[in-house]
């Protein structure tokens, strides 16, 4: 038969097991998703000293759905959309650029990682001859 005291430690052992168990799987869902923030196409070109369109918009803009028609009749473009993207202000500080620089619609031309030139869109014969100004 079983030592009685070897069940005992048995049983706390699997318990202590269970706890540890029930608070690494939260723990690591919240690192993976807090800190581990998924790289954007945007951060990449600027580190990797790209060039590239940043369409900037934001949720429920008639506007930026009128400037988005054009744009993607013209050329590859990267969006930051100012309502949804995480990394929304990181990507603007890394730009060296404020919120009040950047007012949506905009459409921002980086080359070799750096700002060359911004847009805010206000009508279509503008932003045809940005693009045609700024097209690789």
């Amino acid at each position: 038969m079983k030592d009685p005291e070897f069940i005992d430690l048995k049983n706390r052992f699997l318990k202590g097991l269970g706890i540890i168990i029930l608070f690494l799987i939260p723990s690591f869902f919240v690192i993976r998703n807090k800190l581990l923030v998924p790289t954007s196409s945007i951060l990449k070109v600027i580190r990797e000293e790209e060039s590239s369109f940043v369409f900037v918009t934001r949720n429920k803009c008639k506007e930026c759905k009128k400037a988005e028609k054009i744009i993607k009749k013209e050329i590859e473009y990267l969006v930051l959309n100012q309502d949804t993207d995480k990394n929304y202000q990181r990507i603007l500080r890394k730009l060296n650029l404020s919120s009040e620089e950047i007012t949506p619609p905009s459409i921002i031309y980086i080359e070799e990682g750096k700002v060359k030139s911004i847009l805010v869109i206000n009508d279509e014969e503008e932003l045809e001859l940005y693009i045609e100004n700024n097209r690789r």
